[in-house]
């Protein structure tokens, strides 16, 4: 375990080297990827404007759950898609023996070996935006449901990332799976919104299949004190 620790702290600083090494363009990234998470926001609050609730969801709390989506989504980029695009391209290019050769755990070396500090800013300042949400609702949140807030979030990306390392493992067998990114990001997109507005087929789909309620409604339902046990459990099987 401690020699694995080792090896993730190197990728982090050798993440951290690069973000240094082009400051101007960190700059110029983080503006503009602020830019367009409070865009994101601003959109959601621009629907809300029309009406009352989403699905049973006040304005405040559409507006939580469209934060924790784009904070699922950040910190995603920031921990997970930058090695599932770095493993296409060692498949594409013929270079991932290089990575299967190595005396560690392949899928661990392949999943860890990427960091992208660019979307950094943005969660600090989503995560203030989401405090700010929180304390307009004037409700009384203790530390323990932070900490399941948390916990479902990380689940939540456990989920996602198995199920996009398994869509990224298929470039192995037709070489070339092009809009990943895009495939991805869709998804994500999908989550700012109530679970409970998909209906029929797409409520099975959504609930099972690609289980987007871990990407914002269960962590802050968690949050607000409403996720029953059942999907605590759901979530952790």
């Amino acid at each position: 375990m401690k020699r694995y620790l080792s090896i993730l702290v190197s990728f982090a600083r050798y993440g951290l080297a690069q973000l240094l090494e082009y400051r101007v363009n960190f700059v110029i990234y983080s503006l503009l990827s602020i830019f367009w998470a409070f865009f994101f926001i601003f959109t959601a609050g621009l629907i809300l404007g029309q009406v009352d609730s989403i699905g049973g969801w006040s304005k405040n709390e559409v507006l939580l759950l469209t934060a924790t989506n784009t904070l699922f989504s950040s910190l995603l980029w920031f921990f997970v898609f930058p090695s599932l695009n770095e493993f296409s391209e060692l498949i594409r290019k013929g270079n991932l023996d290089f990575s299967l050769t190595k005396p560690v755990n392949s899928r661990f070396l392949i999943s860890t070996q990427r960091f992208d500090f660019n979307p950094f800013v943005r969660i600090v300042l989503i995560i203030l935006f989401i405090i700010n949400i929180v304390g307009s609702l004037s409700l009384n949140i203790g530390v323990g449901q932070v900490a399941m807030y948390w916990l479902m979030l990380i689940l939540g990306m456990i989920i996602f990332y198995n199920l996009f390392y398994s869509i990224t493992v298929l470039n192995i067998w037709f070489v070339s799976i092009f809009n990943l990114e895009d495939f991805f990001s869709s998804i994500m997109e999908t989550g700012r919104y109530p679970l409970n507005i998909y209906k029929n087929v797409f409520g099975i789909i959504f609930s099972f299949f690609i289980p987007i309620g871990f990407i914002a409604t269960f962590p802050v339902q968690a949050l607000l004190g409403r996720l029953s046990f059942v999907n605590l459990l759901f979530a952790i099987f």
